[in-house]
């Protein structure tokens, strides 16, 4: 961390009255040997710190403190959710009894403050050093503080700053993970608003706009690429079922668990040309709403959604790329009728081959989920394709006491992501 005192105090060291504190769920939950040691949600431990927290301050301390959730280690691993806390004491303390009082596991993660500025800027990290190493921004909304501004403790008086090459660092720190796929064009204006304040924030969004969007034009270029070269792992969730039984509802819940941003497709209008990327803007879910197997002719099918090849599609005839890692259909058709309907657009119509077209169209629907709508509750059956044995195989089922409910059916999504062992993907 930038302006921080790197080696860790003696506990009998001088008191101090600002430090900078970190405290880790997992390491708090869990003990050496990664069992489990409390049974506490992510929620349930957010609250326990905060409390914690507000108990421990007097009443003339300043704190400043955010739960980071998104930030991701050298390795291209999640780091997993964890606290930073900004002291500011009216009374200075030692290291040693800082660790106590707020129960800080190690005294590595608990070390002195030489510039508030820099350690309140490394909060939502703004610093220098979070800036350079890329780190994913957080929101200024996301700062809890005690009895100060969050604001004011980033433009510390004493503390000089150069406001154009702060703005340069900050939007050159954003088009960095909008090119690396980890944050969307039209984010960093609230971003910039958070950390600029909202007349300077929209004069940059204003400025900077243009070049936010041929960054993320490059990165959906270079990610095409990437899939052209090493291929795709292209995940097809079927959910079927009649009207009314919650199909829409669970594919919207199970979408945006996967992703922050999900392309819906118009459905397939009848007599008209079914365009379902002419909408799709980089997103890494798709959704297609009462989709049906006539929409689509038998090798435009099995092209678009080979679950390992990738290919570029025809949109309003010109090239368009669709690189959705996810694709959720629903339709009222049965899975059987829905491949059929796309086989019978085949040009070859011979019973010799008829096995393996059919086959074919079947390996690109391989999660399954029907839906059955019951007097007391809609039962969603999930099954999965085995495509070594080319079986259908049960794996179980999920029960929604109200598909209306966002709190039901939020919970029904996860329990299904959980038995496909669909994880979320990145924020784009």
């Amino acid at each position: 961390m930038c302006n921080l005192e790197r080696n860790v105090l003696d506990s009998k060291a001088q008191r101090v009255r600002s430090w900078f504190i970190q405290r880790s769920y997992y390491y708090e939950t869990h003990d050496e040997n990664g069992e489990l040691s409390q049974s506490l949600t992510e929620d349930d431990w957010k609250n326990r710190v905060k409390n914690e927290i507000m108990s421990s301050l007097k009443p003339n301390d300043r704190c400043a403190f955010i739960f980071h959730d998104k930030d991701i280690l050298e390795d291209g691993t999640p780091k997993g959710l964890h606290v930073h806390i900004l002291l500011l004491l009216d009374i200075a303390m030692t290291q040693s009894a800082v660790t106590k009082k707020y129960h800080v596991s190690r005294l590595e993660n608990c070390q002195r403050v030489r510039a508030i500025s820099s350690s309140a800027r490394y909060l939502t990290h703004i610093s220098n050093e979070a800036l350079n190493s890329d780190k994913v921004i957080y929101s200024v909304d996301s700062v809890l503080t005690v009895n100060c501004s969050y604001r004011a403790l980033i433009r510390a008086k004493g503390e000089r700053q150069n406001k154009a090459d702060e703005i340069n660092e900050i939007t050159s720190s954003l088009s960095t993970q909008i090119q690396k796929g980890e944050l969307y064009p039209t984010q960093c204006r609230s971003l910039l608003i958070n950390q600029l304040g909202e007349r300077t924030g929209q004069q940059v969004w204003s400025s900077k706009r243009r070049d936010f969007e041929l960054d993320f034009k490059e990165y959906l270029s270079e990610k095409a690429q990437h899939y052209s070269r090493h291929g795709r792992n292209l995940k097809t969730i079927f959910i079927s079922g009649k009207g009314q039984v919650g199909k829409s509802q669970i594919a919207k819940a199970i979408a945006y668990l996967l992703a922050e941003r999900v392309h819906f497709s118009s459905a397939h209008g009848k007599n008209k040309t079914f365009d379902f990327v002419s909408s799709y803007n980089g997103e890494s879910v798709t959704v297609l709403p009462e989709a049906s197997g006539s929409a689509y002719l038998f090798r435009e099918f099995n092209s678009i959604f080979d679950p390992y090849q990738y290919t570029i599609i025809n949109s309003r005839n010109n090239d368009k790329h669709w690189l959705a890692d996810t694709v959720i259909f629903t339709t009222s058709d049965s899975r059987q009728k829905f491949i059929s309907n796309i086989v019978r657009s085949s040009d070859d119509d011979s019973q010799e081959t008829k096995g393996d077209r059919i086959w074919q169209v079947s390996r690109r629907l391989k999660f399954m989920i029907e839906a059955v709508a019951f007097p007391e509750f809609t039962k969603y059956t999930l099954s999965k394709l085995d495509e070594n044995n080319r079986k259908i195989e049960v794996i179980d089922s999920v029960k929604c006491s109200d598909v209306k409910s966002a709190t039901e059916i939020e919970k029904c999504a996860k329990k299904i992501c959980q038995l496909f062992g669909i994880n979320k993907k990145a924020i784009i």
